[in-house]
């Protein structure tokens, strides 16, 4: 599938049409602290099944997990990469039916999270600047 694309104007007056290459789906989250040890262990359970399942999650390009050093303690930020929404969407909508996976996600989201700290949100490119020092 073609990335979307859009017109943007730059401050020299120039209007150029970019493709958006990329897409995040970012989830952040703290996670209890008799429940730390617990994460790294259960997205890798998460993982293993999508790998398991070949094809049926290829849109996901990669995934990070980040820790927080500072604000909230216990604070996580899960990035995964997809080449487009369609892509972000495809995926998704497997991950939701497949009861295998689901599994380990509702343990993260009901015993490993503390309540109310659990957003999900989808970022796309607004902005490239290459730094010249």
């Amino acid at each position: 599938m073609e990335p979307s694309s859009e017109v943007r104007s730059y401050t020299n007056g120039e209007k150029r049409r970019v493709k958006h290459l990329t897409v995040f789906l970012v989830e952040t989250y703290v996670v209890k602290p008799e429940k730390q040890a617990e994460l790294v262990p259960l997205y890798q359970k998460f993982i293993k099944i999508m790998e398991d399942k070949k094809g049926k999650f290829k849109e996901a390009k990669s995934f990070k997990l980040y820790s927080q050093w500072f604000g909230a303690v216990g604070g996580y930020i899960g990035i995964w990469e997809f080449s487009n929404m369609a892509d972000c969407e495809k995926w998704s909508n497997n991950a939701e039916a497949d009861e295998e996976l689901m599994k380990p996600y509702q343990e993260f989201l009901n015993s490993v999270l503390v309540p109310r700290t659990y957003f999900m949100h989808v970022w796309r490119d607004v902005l490239e600047h290459t730094v010249k020092c």
